[in-house]
């Protein structure tokens, strides 16, 4: 399988990139669901994320008001990657603010069983295989898809 990192970091080929630093971005979510990870595992907290999408992994730059003139996108190597949906952990973010249980999520994040479109793949480090052109990004298309996938976390009670 082929694994995806977009950023606004430089890299250079062979470089490898380790998580030196504590994720800012739903620190509540990550940290309750870190209570349950998998052994085999890295916490979300101090994770680094690869996709299997190059599509998806600009897009989520873009829509977290990252321009794309300031994205690169990279082919790396994850060393020991966990696959878990995407969508999931705004779902927790969401229920946990208003006081909703969570553990039925936070398992099919760790344990998926569901047909998910995107998914995250969590390491605690990556060999940068070369940077590649940013694919051509159908906003429509991704954002239909990424909220398919909305819908599934949001029907898990």
């Amino acid at each position: 399988m082929t694994y995806y990192h977009a950023t606004k970091v430089v890299f250079i080929e062979k470089q490898k990139v380790s998580s030196s630093r504590k994720n800012a971005i739903y620190e509540d979510a990550s940290s309750e669901m870190d209570k349950t990870k998998p052994a085999n595992s890295i916490g979300r907290e101090y994770a680094l994320y690869v996709t299997d999408d190059p599509d998806f992994a600009v897009y989520y730059l873009m829509k977290e008001g990252v321009p794309l003139s300031d994205i690169m996108l990279y082919e790396v190597t994850p060393q020991t990657p966990y696959k878990s949906p995407f969508a999931v952990t705004n779902q927790v973010h969401v229920r946990l603010n208003s006081n909703r249980c969570v553990s039925n999520l936070v398992n099919e994040y760790w344990n998926p069983s569901k047909n998910w479109s995107f998914y995250e793949y969590l390491t605690g480090s990556f060999d940068v295989v070369k940077q590649i052109e940013l694919p051509n990004i159908d906003e429509g298309f991704l954002s239909l898809m990424y909220n398919s996938d909305v819908i599934i976390a949001e029907g898990i009670s």
